[in-house]
């Protein structure tokens, strides 16, 4: 690799040509901190243009065929990880709170807001102070938001949450996060909360209402049943017939 980078800066000093990789993710049993371990690795030492995440699967009459598969969230919350640290530049101390003490990443919350939510004492942030870095820390905010708060400050104060809105923010995770002239913000001990677990809503329940029974009518025989359900009906002589005939 080291052979390979260097061959690439001689032969491309504008660096649009980079090498890339895929990680087959759970099939030694390593960790989500072991997997960032080498991604910071691909990237700073050797770097890497990108670096892909794949779940393992077992394959039939293979040496690991009995391996359990890895879930595919997994892969989902190292790509997350992966863009905090490409393009939100978070630093490893930073992400190091977004891993349990086992080294895995958390099924129910994103990494971004974990570590948020281990940093309570930054927030709220005023959002018509805070820097572009101290933005791109806020659930809710990306680099594309952030920048355009930082545009709209240079003209007058943000004080709605309609502005923030427009301009991408997503209101349900960053409202605990953020404050601004006439906003009320959420004290940060209530941001240990499930404030931003996606429940899915129970539907609600179905009426179903009992079958009306037919109202029971007179045969021509006099019986209180209907014509249609006798064995006899349309053959000569039957009570029904002469009206089936007029019909």
């Amino acid at each position: 690799m080291h052979w390979m980078d260097g061959l690439l800066r001689q032969r491309n000093p504008g660096g649009a040509v980079g090498q890339v990789t895929q990680l087959v993710v759970g099939a030694a049993d390593e960790s989500d901190w072991d997997v960032y371990q080498r991604m910071v690795q691909l990237y700073g030492q050797w770097n890497f243009k990108r670096v892909y995440y794949n779940p393992f699967l077992p394959i039939r009459y293979t040496p690991l065929e009995d391996h359990e598969p890895t879930p595919i969230w997994r892969t989902n919350r190292l790509y997350q990880v992966d863009w905090l640290k490409r393009i939100y530049r978070y630093e490893d101390d930073e992400i190091r709170h977004a891993y349990d003490p086992a080294g895995f990443l958390s099924l129910e919350d994103d990494p971004k807001t974990v570590i948020a939510l281990s940093n309570v004492d930054r927030f709220p942030l005023d959002i018509n102070e805070g820097s572009k870095a101290d933005l791109l820390r806020v659930p809710g905010i990306g680099p594309t938001s952030a920048e355009r708060i930082l545009q709209q400050r240079e003209s007058h104060k943000i004080d709605t949450w309609r502005d923030l809105q427009a301009m991408g923010v997503v209101k349900r995770r960053a409202s605990p996060f953020v404050s601004f002239p006439g906003s009320a913000a959420t004290p940060a001990k209530q941001l240990k909360l499930e404030l931003f677990k996606e429940r899915p809503s129970e539907p609600a329940p179905v009426k179903v209402s009992a079958p009306r029974p037919e109202a029971a009518t007179a045969a021509p025989c006099g019986q209180v049943r209907s014509c249609s359900g006798c064995a006899l009906y349309g053959a000569p002589g039957h009570p029904g017939y002469r009206a089936q005939m007029a019909a």
